[in-house]
């Protein structure tokens, strides 16, 4: 039952009944005797979430308050070394109302300000007795989910200070976008509510505008679990927007785009007074809460800092930094909602003509909400937005894998964040060695954004027909292309897309010739640089986007693996630029600025198109990007087994899984530890016959170890390419026909049957009456046995059933021969599993980031290589990471897997106990 009594909730307690609960939304958003809220508060700005939003870090500073827009955007793991250059979001922030809370707190309490830092932990849980009724009786209030019962203790926790794991507040966000889809219970409330609340407005003659987003929409929160997301009704659980919003979002257009216009300021101004007030007067027009229209469909979306330390101004933005991903909830475009506002007095009524004007060309310029230059907030109005600047189109070449959140089909999409994140690594590349990292981060914020400053640049992405993602399914592909070409080798396509084709992954992709509207709006913006105020005009700035795309659509691409060939984009409006034409516009824009001109070495601590390693177009005669991308694995691996067992070989991306034996020595300069995304791109480029060529690009790191050997062995990588992929066309000049006319994947479809079933026996699966029946011999008249059968007669035997037909023989590796067989049992068994961890013993294993279906934890143990589930995933602490390593009994184990358990407090116990008696018995010998 939907939990939607006042009782339950924070806010709104004193009225309890449904006309007391209307009128509450007819007061004014702001105290009509105070000065009303800063632009900043009012407008939803927002900020990345705070300490506990972090991925690997769990803890960051707050810094500055934000303005309008934060770069960032990434939905890719943090693993994966391909993807550290797929989007950034800056360093993390708190927003204006929540540090002008914070502030006041610190100046009324009393105790050191180094006591309230190791107070501040993220959540409070509740008792373990009310966490057990709520897990009894369950709690359907989204609101309640995503806040009171959001963390629910089990009866061995002792904590009462939580601290979430982004999954953790993930699998929270998930579910209550699963009840705002699936709860009746709520959409029956919200439209009683509804009439109950349009019934009391039309009674006040307020005005009603009904409108409708065209992106996702997310908004400043005050919540534990993030900065961002969306504010639910404190009683009824649906997801509004506060008046406070509107307000400050329609003031802050007024007096920026709208009084600056008018002819007669000083009325101007009175109108502005008269309608939204000042310390002295209340305004005239009551703005109200926003209501859903329709009911609206809620998504979890994901951003990711890829840069955490360059964008705090300790670190290069280098490709071996940490990513930093936070989750939080947005509503999904299309959502319409009803924005209301009234007049105090029915003599005022003519203000709200000009309130609805302002609502209309506020929206369609500027938007509503948070993340606006990334895309997010736009509205659907009756006014057309300031055309834009410059506008263009992309399209895939070869298959991009995109994902969220989730892994699921709606995951698979191209977000304007994550191409705006794209766009800052390529422009990076122009200025990198000419800037120092300080110089470098503060010019890229006043041009993109960032959470303190609103940058000149604005992009609007648009698919330009339903783009639906399909379903990866090795078993359809890799059986159309050539085998593998060696014993103990994996098909290319396997190797370049290594974490693509596991058994039990899910993955999703869009496919080629996919194509995006893409439109830029710059505007002038003042960077202030070393005391000095720079004007840089909103030509500049499109000039510097234009390049970073133009680069982009040159060597890079979108989505995992992307380094790799995935991905790869191209435009389809041609921009009259070249390399060395980017270089000449960013060295234009350092020469306006007064930065040096030089390039030196020392300073390129991150890629640098200066130091590229480059070779012209490998043409091909091949059109389909998939077995483009095969004989590109191929040859990628070819290079990899003529350098097998060398250490060198790391210079090419961490992490990298080597076999002993190892020949040479490889130790990477600090700060790389484990990880550094490769250090080259592949681009698949389609020429207007529609055959394919191969681009790389390779930037000398100078960490991995040094830029020397980085330098070589990348160089060596290239012509290993020229002369490879030059051989491979000549050898098979033609390729093969591939079918990939599979349907596109629907969200819920289930799995389909790897293999036909095999037809089934005659008589196997008849009905009773259907089968023949052996007649049964009578019984004697007078009772008694049998009479015993006579000599010679023999009936006639039953027809045996058809044997099945074995199997046939697996033609390819892709395809399993049925079942698993059965392990042997007896002594042989014991005997084949010899050596092997036995059940019930400790070791040590590592807790691995591949989860089960039902999302549980799976761990590795190293000496063995057997990895398996955690059959009691439930008692793994909440603060366990992937990775760590912790001491697990062993549950049970054959040759194929291993399982393990979780040791309760009483085995731990046990153990200690049994350890220190063995080391005192070994005391007294």
């Amino acid at each position: 039952m939907t939990d939607v009594s006042p009782s339950l909730s924070n806010a709104h307690a004193e009225d309890t009944t449904p006309e007391a609960a209307a009128s509450t939304h007819l007061t004014d958003s702001s105290p009509e005797t105070s000065t009303p809220p800063p632009v900043e508060a009012l407008n939803a700005t927002e900020a990345i979430a705070p300490a506990a939003e972090a991925l690997e870090p769990e803890s960051a500073p707050p810094a500055a308050p934000a303005v309008d827009t934060a770069p960032a955007a990434s939905t890719l793991s943090a693993a994966e070394a391909p993807d550290a250059d797929s989007a950034e979001a800056p360093a993390e922030t708190t927003p204006v109302k929540e540090t002008a809370r914070k502030k006041q707190g610190e100046r009324k309490s009393r105790k050191p300000a180094t006591e309230r830092t190791q107070r501040s932990i993220g959540f409070i849980a509740l008792p373990v007795e009310i966490s057990q009724l709520a897990k009894k009786y369950g709690v359907n209030h989204p609101g309640l989910v995503m806040g009171k019962y959001a963390v629910l203790l089990r009866m061995q926790d002792k904590q009462l200070q939580y601290a979430f794991t982004l999954e953790q507040k993930k699998r929270i966000l998930q579910k209550v976008a699963h009840l705002m889809s699936h709860d009746k219970a709520l959409q029956n409330v919200w439209q009683s509510q509804k009439a109950e609340r349009d019934a009391v407005l039309q009674s006040s003659q307020a005005r009603q505008v009904a409108l409708s987003s065209q992106s996702p929409v997310v908004f400043a929160t005050e919540h534990p679990l993030s900065a961002l997301g969306l504010d639910l009704h404190p009683l009824f659980g649906f997801p509004q927007i506060q008046a406070q919003d509107i307000k400050g979002a329609l003031r802050q257009f007024a007096e920026t785009h709208w009084l600056p216009m008018q002819a007669d300021a000083s009325a101007a101004s009175q109108t502005l007074q008269q309608i939204f007030g000042s310390a002295s007067q209340e305004g005239e027009v009551v703005f109200h809460d926003a209501w859903p229209a329709q009911w609206p469909a809620l998504s979890v979306e994901q951003m990711t800092n890829h840069h955490p330390a360059y964008y705090q101004n300790q670190e290069a933005p280098g490709d071996w930094q940490t990513p930093e991903a936070a989750c939080f909830l947005s509503l999904k475009p299309g959502a319409r909602f009803d924005f209301a506002f009234s007049a105090r007095r029915p003599d005022h009524s003519a203000l709200l003509d000009q309130v609805e004007n302002w609502l209309h060309e506020a929206l369609a310029s500027e938007g509503l909400g948070a993340y606006r230059q990334l895309g997010y907030g736009r509205w659907k109005t009756r006014h057309t937005p300031a055309p834009a600047q410059w506008e263009g189109e992309v399209h895939l070449v070869s298959p991009a894998f995109m994902a969220g959140s989730g892994q699921g089909p709606e995951d698979c999409r191209l977000r304007p964040g994550m191409l705006k994140g794209l766009l800052r690594w390529w422009w990076r590349t122009l200025h990198a060695g000419f800037l120092s990292p300080r110089e470098l981060s503060s010019l890229e914020s006043a041009i993109f954004g960032s959470s303190k400053h609103k940058g000149g640049l604005q992009l609007q992405l648009e698919s330009n027909e339903q783009t639906q993602a399909r379903r990866y399914r090795p078993e359809d592909l890799l059986h159309q292309l050539p085998s593998a070409e060696a014993r103990r080798r994996s098909p290319g396509l396997v190797y370049l897309g290594y974490g693509f084709f596991s058994e039990n992954a899910k993955r999703y992709y869009v496919g080629p010739e996919v194509s995006w509207k893409l439109s830029f709006q710059a505007q002038d913006v003042t960077w202030q640089h070393k005391g000095q105020a720079i004007s840089l005009s909103a030509e500049q700035i499109l000039i510097s986007a234009q390049s970073a795309l133009w680069l982009l659509c040159h060597y890079g691409g979108l989505g995992q693996r992307k380094r790799k060939g995935f991905g790869s984009l191209q435009l389809n409006t041609e921009l009259p630029l070249s390399e060395d034409g980017c270089l000449e516009a960013a060295a234009r824009l350092r020469q306006h600025c007064g930065l040096r001109q030089s390039f030196e070495d020392e300073r390129a601590q991150s890629a640098a198109l200066m130091q590229r390693i480059e070779l012209a177009d490998m043409h091909t005669p091949w059109k389909n990007p998939w077995f483009v991308l095969h004989q590109l694995g191929e040859s990628l691996q070819t290079f990899m087994q003529e350098h097998k067992h060398q250490v060198e070989k790391k210079a090419l991306g961490l992490p990298r899984a080597m076999t002993p034996p190892l020949n040479g020595s490889f130790e990477a300069a600090a700060p790389v530890e484990d990880r550094h995304a490769a250090p080259y791109c592949l681009h698949l480029a389609r020429h207007r016959d529609g055959a394919l060529s191969v681009r790389f690009v390779g930037f000398p790191a100078s960490r991995l170890p040094d830029f020397a050997e980085s330098q070589r062995l990348l160089s060596a990588l290239a012509q290993h390419l020229r002369t490879d992929i030059a051989a491979r066309v000549s050898a098979q000049p033609e390729e093969p026909v591939l079918d990939l006319s599979s349907p596109a994947t629907a969200e819920g479809e289930g799995r389909r049957e790897r293999r036909e079933r095999r037809p089934r026996p005659q008589g196997e699966g008849e009905s009773n009456t259907q089968r023949e029946r052996r007649p049964r011999r009578e019984k004697p008249a007078g009772g008694g046995k049998f009479a015993p059968r006579p000599a010679g007669e023999r009936p006639e035997r039953r027809p045996r059933r058809p044997e099945r037909e074995p199997l046939p023989e697996p033609t390819h590796w892709t395809e399993r021969p049925g079942r698993r067989p059965r392990t042997e049992s007896g002594p042989g068994r014991n005997r084949q599993l010899a050596g092997l961890p036995q059940a019930g013993e400790w070791y040590e294993v590592t807790l691995l980031e591949e989860r089960t279906k039902k999302d549980g934890w799976r761990a590795t143990e190293s000496k063995s290589g057997l990895s398996g589930p955690v059959v009691n995933t439930s008692m793994v602490p909440g603060d366990a990471e992937p990775g760590q390593k912790v001491q697990m009994i062993v549950h049970a184990v054959n040759k194929l897997e291993m399982m393990f358990r979780w040791p309760t407090d009483k085995e731990r116990e046990a153990r200690e106990k049994a350890a220190s008696g063995a080391a005192g018995k070994g005391r007294r010998k």
